[in-house]
């Protein structure tokens, strides 16, 4: 069975749109997504991701809004890729970085079995250690759990609610196959060569940029509807839809001809919420091969949970009779005190020139309540900053 390789295909098809060579701005940007397409030349590859501005404006609740986008904008996400020649087997690495802290997620897929790696579990004991939940953890326990592969069984999937993306159907094999052939890709291709202008790609340097309006990536989706499979039509259909619900859109993707890497900005704006990220591809060529994990660092979830738990033993009263189905770790956390956490300078100073953005809507009440809810995180000094900005 080949798990996840749906979601992967699909993801990396709205990057590897492919085209055709030439010497204008137009051609060589539309060429150097068929080099990143081709897997002869690169089966691995590099990307980033993160907030470049998060807007939220409500006339109530704004200063819990400030907090919310303050954080936000500190969450990026970086990782890379590899794959065989087959586009079959894969090792997909990710750390995402929030609050001072880094989870990694580590995937293998290799003969149809799909892998977690166990440091995915020893990031989510520093994760809980940094919102100030009090955790002795035993390292040799934790150590050896990060050492470990876990196969994610149907049980598991079904339980996170992945089952449904994980399983490949035959209209998925066939969705895949269209995506590995570059039949999208040609639809882009002509649709860029038919419906865009020269003088809309602007070439400095190695680097060719174009700015795809809400109103371009609609009309792209209209072409593939017109020329496309039954397959594409129904891809386009389900991953396109969000154009229908923003107000305002517009991607700016920029390439370079040397480096075949892409950096894709997207700026987006639906009713009070605006939003700016950045993603950047670069492909890579690897002469690493993708490995199974060795048969002895291979382990049931339910060996996973128990050194968990015997990692986590300290805090959450652990022992030899744990039963992971009689542990409930929401009513664990209930009685922790969560007020050891702090605000850094830099995180205080974003919210509060937030706030300070918006302080004509806010009243002493705004105010009092949302300190109410932060005020454990702030110092007094920090406190009585923000009830000054309702003098």
């Amino acid at each position: 069975m080949k798990k996840a390789t749906l979601l992967v295909g699909a993801v990396a098809g709205l990057f590897l749109l492919a085209g055709c060579q030439g010497q204008s701005a137009k051609e060589q940007f539309i060429d150097t997504y068929k080099n990143q397409a081709d897997t002869k030349k690169y089966n691995a590859s590099e990307f980033d991701f993160k907030f470049d501005d998060i807007k939220i404006k409500t006339d109530e609740g704004s200063a819990q809004a400030a907090m919310i986008a303050t954080q936000l904008k500190d969450i990026s996400i970086s990782g890379d890729f590899l794959t065989d020649s087959k586009g079959e087997d894969f090792e997909f690495n990710m750390n995402i970085k929030a609050f001072d802290q880094t989870l990694p997620i580590e995937m293998i897929q290799a003969d149809d079995e799909l892998y977690l790696s166990g440091s995915t579990y020893t990031g989510a004991m520093d994760l809980i250690s940094a919102f100030g939940i009090p955790v002795e953890v035993d390292k040799a326990k934790k150590d050896e759990l990060k050492t470990k592969y876990i196969p994610l069984t149907e049980s598991m999937l079904e339980e996170s609610g992945l089952d449904e993306q994980a399983d490949v159907s035959a209209d998925d094999k066939k969705l895949l196959k269209e995506l590995s052939d570059g039949k999208l890709n040609d639809l882009f291709k002509d649709y860029v060569d038919a419906k865009l202008k020269e003088d809309d790609f602007k070439k400095d340097g190695d680097e060719i940029s174009h700015t795809f309006t809400k109103e371009e990536l609609e009309g792209f989706v209209k072409y593939v509807k017109e020329n496309g499979s039954k397959t594409l039509k129904s891809y386009v259909e389900d991953n396109f839809t969000f154009l229908d619900e923003v107000d305002k859109f517009t991607l700016k993707t920029t390439v370079n001809t040397k480096t075949d890497k892409t950096k894709a900005t997207m700026h987006m704006k639906q009713e009070e919420v605006e939003l700016k990220f950045t993603i950047s591809l670069t492909p890579k060529e690897s002469k690493e091969k993708v490995k199974k994990p060795n048969k002895l660092d291979i382990i049931s979830e339910e060996e996973a949970s128990q050194l968990f738990g015997e990692a986590m033993g300290s805090s959450y009263g652990y022992n030899d009779s744990y039963d992971e189905d009689d542990y409930d770790l929401d009513d664990s956390t209930d009685n922790y005190d969560l007020g050891d956490y702090k605000l850094s300078d830099d995180e205080f100073k974003e919210i509060y020139d937030e706030l300070a953005k918006g302080k004509d809507l806010l009243t002493k009440e705004d105010v009092e309540e949302y300190l109410d809810i932060v005020e454990s995180m702030l110092t007094d000094e920090q406190a009585q900053q923000i009830r000054d900005l309702v003098k």
